[in-house]
């Protein structure tokens, strides 16, 4: 039921396995960085669900935090590492490394919450982008200069593909394709069931 999502999840991942190798000294994101690792995320109902099922399926590795810091994700255990790395959504997997908006499709408030780093690109066609990433990432002018455009992810296109693949998991389970979901209502053990 998950097999599309799954597909663009390996996609992504493999994309951002070559980034990191390509880019080590540029790349801040390893284990137990939570720098990006916020509360409240909502994800889409097939994310949601796919995060449900792997909460079901695998006891949690690491210790939740008790105390719950309300910046912090709930999944974070007290080891500072993702107790559902393997399930965790999109925007985990995405958030850091150097993505691309296309300027007339984004507000740059959105792009600006968190206080991600941005910056203007022109790609071979001429048209803006907007780039952004990680502060601790790709930190100065210098750095950026050595992206190419092709190590960068083009957010538009996956959110779209993300998007289409959560309408039609919808429609086969006869859910709300509009529906976003707050990760923190897997807490919830009714939720669990």
């Amino acid at each position: 039921m998950f097999e599309d999502y799954i597909a663009l999840l390996d996609k992504i991942d493999r994309f951002v396995e070559r980034v990191q190798a390509k880019y080590p000294q540029h790349i801040e994101c390893k284990p137990a960085c939570w720098y990006c690792c916020v509360s409240d995320i909502s994800v889409w109902r097939v994310e949601f669900d796919r995060i449900k099922q792997f909460v079901k399926d695998n006891p949690t590795p690491a210790k939740l935090k008790e105390d719950a810091e309300h910046a912090k994700c709930p999944f974070l255990g007290n080891n500072e590492l993702c107790s559902i790395y393997q399930a965790r959504p999109m925007v985990c997997r995405l958030w850091g490394i150097p993505l691309i908006f296309d300027s007339e499709t984004v507000e740059l408030s959105e792009i600006l919450a968190g206080s991600f780093y941005k910056k203007g690109h022109i790609d071979s066609e001429g048209s803006k982008k907007i780039f952004i990433c990680c502060p601790r990432n790709f930190a100065t002018d210098q750095s950026i200069e050595e992206l190419s455009i092709t190590d960068t992810i083009n957010a538009d296109l996956v959110l779209t593909t993300l998007a289409a693949i959560n309408h039609v998991y919808c429609e086969k389970t006869g859910q709300s394709p509009e529906e976003r979901l707050s990760i923190t209502k897997l807490l919830d053990s009714r939720d669990l069931t």
